[in-house]
């Protein structure tokens, strides 16, 4: 259910992000909880999804103490491996969507010993 839940968010980010880049003549930097990638330095652009921190808890199920555990390199719960949190404004971060996937996928492999 919480799969379904950030995939349904994913999906009404990145329709936003296309839609709001091609009705305006706005930069598609301005489409809440998207960024793009600058054609200039050769690479597509391809929406980048942000997830706020309620995105997250919900996505993994862990508490804000556990995250912020989790990112603390003092705490006996760091985890190197965790997705970094980039400020994305004066009193907020975001989670880059795909690098949360894929921290979570990582750990059902681990957990599984890569059976499906």
């Amino acid at each position: 259910m919480q799969n379904e839940t950030l995939s349904t968010f994913s999906k009404q980010l990145t329709s936003r992000w296309q839609a709001s880049s091609s009705h305006s003549s706005h930069s598609p930097h301005s489409a809440v909880g998207a960024i793009t990638t600058h054609e200039s330095q050769g690479t597509p652009a391809v929406p980048i999804v942000v997830l706020g921190v309620k995105q997250v808890l919900a996505a993994t199920g862990m508490s804000r103490s556990k995250l912020y555990a989790l990112l603390d390199p003092k705490s006996r719960y760091f985890d190197p491996t965790f997705p970094p949190k980039a400020r994305i404004g004066a009193r907020s971060v975001g989670f880059a969507e795909h690098l949360v996937q894929a921290w979570l996928a990582s750990r059902f492999e681990q957990a599984t010993g890569g059976r499906k």
